[in-house]
């Protein structure tokens, strides 16, 4: 490179920020992790949203709830108008209680009052410490429509104790609570005959959000022996 091209490099990310919706970690898409099945959709915030589509195709499952109710309705909007045939939302399955994974919570609940949350049974530990965290940082990483009363107001339907199985519209799902890694209240959501798994934020670069009292090490590693006993083909981070 000569000295005139250095001089004015430009620097491309997809990472990008603003002020309302804060910090996406890619450019907007939709992918068919499983054609037909299983969606992932990037970038329209600051976490992924995943859906399901049961195997008799009559029910819709997500994976997490968002940050805000506004970034969740983005989404599904999104999803509806790309596949606009897809069955109604009965079932939101959490994969931990963190601020971008429950914060849309109302939204889902408002377009389907029927739908059925599941969390693990410490949810509302990890809500509590949720809320400890100084406000200021939300507005950074979240935008200045975050509202931590949305994360507050969440409660599930079902509380998951221990490993869960599942058949939802003739979809095995089983779920497997997790100790640590991130938070305390991780859930691995496992659809063995698609071999995908959800994990969530298990495997971050640091354990636990760094402004919060939490995270646990010897936790994440028997999380990855759990990843390795059930080696999926698609492992689908949050």
């Amino acid at each position: 490179w000569s000295s005139d091209v250095c001089s004015s490099d430009l620097v491309l990310t997809p990472f990008a920020v603003n002020a309302r919706s804060g910090l996406t970690f890619a450019r907007r898409q939709i992918v068919e992790v499983v054609p037909g099945r299983v969606f992932a959709l990037r970038g329209f915030e600051f976490t992924d949203y995943h859906f399901v589509v049961s195997r008799d195709g009559k029910q819709l499952i997500a994976i997490d709830a968002g940050t805000r109710p506004d970034a969740a309705k983005a989404v599904y909007e999104a999803l509806r108008a790309r596949y606009p045939g897809l069955p109604p939302l009965t079932t939101v399955l959490i994969t931990h209680s963190h601020w971008d994974h429950v914060g849309g919570h109302a939204f889902f609940r408002a377009i389907a009052p029927g739908a059925r949350f599941y969390a693990r049974d410490n949810y509302a530990q990890e809500i509590r410490n949720d809320l400890q965290a100084p406000v200021g940082r939300f507005r950074y990483f979240f935008g200045t429509d975050f509202r931590p009363q949305d994360v507050a107001d969440f409660h599930p339907d079902v509380l998951v104790h221990g490993v869960t199985k599942l058949e939802i519209g003739g979809t095995r799902i089983d779920l497997y609570p997790i100790p640590g890694g991130e938070t305390a209240d991780g859930l691995f959501i496992h659809l063995p005959e698609e071999s995908v798994l959800f994990v969530g934020d298990f495997a971050m670069p640091y354990f636990g959000a760094p402004f919060v009292n939490e995270g646990n090490p010897e936790g994440f590693l028997d999380a990855i022996d759990l990843v390795q006993r059930l080696h999926p083909q698609h492992l689908l981070h949050g």
